[in-house]
């Protein structure tokens, strides 16, 4: 055994395999398969409602977060090449393509021709009521549904590149060579400045900024001789750039990826660190602050911001399968479930090969003191000054497999769980709790004390709280969904445990279930950790969720799947840990996950707006609700005093509630006013469609309500309503009844009046009969 320990502690020295370490940054990705209709971009926008529409070869799109409407000439387009967007102040959104100007209104689309002659230069500026654009003959002006062409004859180009409105209300337009301000239908020519082609300028409050791709990036300056805040590459410029929504931001797209820069700090992020494609032809920041990328033949990319990051194989680690995380010394140590064991310290991962060398490759936990522990499935081992120690049962451990370890500073030992029992090792000795000495459970995967000095183990067969001198036992039988519990953690007051079969919590000693999510994937709670902050993290199958109590006591649930960065959505048991620093750290099957915790700082509990109705069908068919009711509403693009016939009683409403940041985790709830049933009295049920069906309505007024929520503990007061008529039936109307009721009774009158002049009739005829027989008598 000595010989052993002398061989490992030679090998961990000299045998430590070093890299530079990266962390992977995660884009969502959308192409065709997504429902784009092509995968060249060419400008990006979003309306007041939240919609991000995309131009691109195949027509427009519409996209909100979930799912893409596309226009093209099938829709009304003249021409599928869109190349710019623009929105006006009515919120109209204004297409350019080759043949002019497409206005779409919300419902339809208006196109104005162009001359042949013309052809456009760049991006458009809509100024108000007016739209200008440049073109190969000069500036353009459209107004009142016409376009008027301003030729630039005393410049040096006619060529216009941009057109902008600085604060002083001047409009500056800006050519290949020179800029200058236009007024009164003319350049201004003791204005005009020489200077290198500027392509587009973006304000920020007071300030501008101009891009000159050859240059750089110049703060409010269109002079490209002064000092540029951001330096173009000689070999690769600039195409586009944006701001991030603090005005501090910048992010830069060239031909070899994307730059993130805040002034004094450069991030480059390409294909060797999550971006799969680097020729970046637009850039677009939303109201949520999400970056979208729009590529040059390869679709859409949306960056999931920088609040998740990944060490992957392909970053330095040796596995992707992180079981457990410790700290120490500035080094963060990885245990890897099938690959031993890897530090991470000033940027490098050293991979200790002795391990895989001596069979201690399978991982299970590791803590750190003094020393650093790593419980293996063939022993514990103990690293001290880059020294390795090996314990197994002959140095009386219970097992040889370790499965969880904790550091008690209150007894000063280490706890180690293990199959029969656990062991506690304190003052170099090892003392072994079994059922032969009264501990109630197996397979320990967890070990924790409390802030009242007790005890807790999770293992196969329950939770028990031990303290001091008694164990209490939990199971099934006293409200735990499994007895199979895998992790503990205490927050709020609670315990909180995690089983195979669901979360709860014990509160005065009586377990209480809180539900996840509807997917049997949420039911597996494979790690907990409290964050010290006000947030219990919970890993399952299906992500991460955050629970949050407000100021009212009110308890909020936030989930993190593979729209906010995660590669996989499977955590590893008990794989998890909270740095110096307070950035989390998850091990999932496809890597180690770091939750930053500056951005986490800034996360906040976001109120989701209300959802617009985007769609009304009628028997699932669509209507052209332009010929149905008094006129549209802005609102929604629906009819206003809706009427609908009475056999028009199967209708499907669509709507959406933008959420960037969390699509797939919109939840809806709906009611019809006016309906029978409970629907006209309470919210339906949540639910993940955004659409709603209602079939074999009778005749009446409704009102018809959706709300959406990403938080379904929480539901915002805000809502959107439509109201609309189904109208009676003739046969069901007073006046129809009523006519009904008198031609009844008139009939009935009549074949009354027919029956008394019968009867009349025949009494006469019997009395003429009688006379006839008493005169024949006589």
């Amino acid at each position: 055994m000595p010989k052993l320990l002398r061989i490992l502690s030679l090998l961990f020295v000299l045998f430590c395999s070093t890299e530079g370490i990266a962390q992977h940054r995660t884009f969502i990705h959308y192409t065709s398969e997504d429902g784009l209709p092509h995968s060249q971009i060419f400008d990006i926008i979003q309306d007041s409602k939240g919609f991000i529409w995309f131009a691109s070869s195949g027509g427009v799109s519409r996209f909100d977060g979930k799912t893409f409407e596309n226009f093209s000439t099938l829709n009304g387009l003249v021409n599928n090449q869109v190349r710019y967007l623009a929105l006006d102040k009515k919120d109209q959104l204004w297409m350019l393509d080759y043949t002019g100007l497409t206005k779409y209104n919300g419902y339809a689309f208006e196109h104005y021709p162009i001359s042949e002659e013309i052809s456009f230069s760049n991006r458009m500026f809509c100024d108000a009521d007016t739209i200008w654009f440049g073109s190969n003959m000069g500036l353009v002006k459209f107004f009142n549904e016409e376009y008027t062409l301003y030729p630039l004859n005393e410049c040096k180009s006619n060529y216009v590149n941009e057109v902008f409105r600085d604060k002083d209300g001047n409009l500056w337009v800006f050519t290949r060579e020179e800029s200058f301000i236009f007024r009164n239908g003319a350049p201004d020519l003791s204005s005009k400045l020489e200077l290198s082609p500027i392509t587009k300028i973006i304000k920020s409050g007071e300030d501008s900024y101009v891009l000159s791709p050859e240059k750089g990036i110049f703060k409010n300056s269109f002079d490209t001789k002064a000092k540029a805040l951001f330096l173009a590459s000689s070999s690769s410029p600039i195409k586009d750039f944006i701001l991030e929504n603090d005005g501090k931001t910048f992010w830069i797209a060239g031909g070899n990826g994307l730059t993130k820069w805040s002034g004094n700090k450069k991030q480059i992020i390409n294909e060797n660190n999550g971006l799969k494609y680097n020729d970046i032809k637009v850039l677009y920041i939303d109201r949520e602050n999400v970056l979208w990328i729009g590529t040059d033949g390869n679709g859409v990319y949306k960056y999931t911001g920088d609040l998740i990051s990944t060490f992957t194989e392909s970053d330095g680690l040796n596995s992707d399968l992180a079981m457990s995380i410790a700290e120490r010394d500035q080094s963060l140590y990885v245990l890897t479930y099938n690959k031993g064991l890897n530090i991470i310290s000033n940027d490098s991962v050293y991979s200790p090969v002795a391990y895989r060398d001596f069979g201690l490759e399978k991982g299970w936990s590791i803590v750190s003191n003094e020393s650093v522990w790593a419980g293996f499935d063939k022993g514990l081992v103990k690293i001290f000054n880059d020294k390795i120690k090996v314990f197994t049962q002959k140095d009386g451990l219970i097992d040889n497999r370790q499965v969880s370890l904790y550091i008690d500073k209150i007894n000063s030992s280490l706890l180690i769980g293990s199959e029969n029992g656990y062991t506690e090792f304190k003052d170099n000795k090892f003392t072994a709790h079994t059922s032969n000495e009264g501990f109630p459970l197996r397979r320990i995967r967890m070990i924790r004390r409390d802030d009242k000095n007790n005890l807790w183990f999770a293992g196969i067969n329950g939770i028990a709280r031990f303290d001091g001198e008694d164990y209490i036992i939990f199971k099934e039988r006293d409200g735990l969904p499994s007895n199979s519990t895998y992790n503990i953690a205490f927050y709020n007051d609670n315990v909180w445990i995690g089983t195979k079969n669901g979360l709860c919590y014990i509160e005065d000693d009586s377990v209480k279930t809180f539900y996840l999510g509807n997917s049997s994937k949420d039911l597996s709670i494979n790690l907990l950790i409290n964050d010290e902050r006000g947030k219990l993290w919970i890993g399952t199958n299906n992500g991460i969720y955050s629970i949050s109590i407000d100021e009212n006591n009110e308890r909020h649930l936030r989930h993190y799947g593979l729209q906010d960065g995660l590669l996989s959505l499977e955590t590893n048991m008990n794989a998890s840990y909270l740095d110096k620093n307070g950035n989390l750290y998850f091990g999932f099957a496809k890597g180690l996950v770091r939750f930053d915790r500056n951005e986490l700082e800034k996360l906040k509990l976001k109120v989701t707006q209300k959802p617009e109705l985007t769609k009304l069908q009628v028997y699932l068919k669509d209507i052209d609700w332009i010929k149905r009711g008094d006129s549209i509403s802005d609102g929604n693009s629906l009819p206003n005093n809706l009427h609908l016939e009475p056999n028009e009683n199967y209708l499907t409403f669509y709507y959406s509630a933008i959420n960037m940041q969390n699509p797939n985790e919109l939840k809806y709830r709906f009611m019809l006013l006016g309906a029978e049933g409970e629907l006209s009295e309470d919210w339906s049920n949540p639910t993940t469609n955004n659409y709603a069906t209602f079939s074999n309505l009778s005749s009446g007024s409704y009102t018809f309500k959706v709300q959406a929520s990403t938080d379904i503990s929480t539901w915002p007061e805000v809502f959107s309503e439509y109201s609309f008529v189904i109208n009676t039936p003739y046969y069901a109307t007073w006046w129809f009844r009523s006519l009904m009721i008198a031609a009844l009774l008139s009939i009935l009158y009549s074949i009354y009046s027919f029956r008394i002049k019968s009867i009349k009739q025949q009494q006469d005829n019997l009395y003429l009969q009688s006379q006839s027989k008493m005169l024949a008598l006589e």
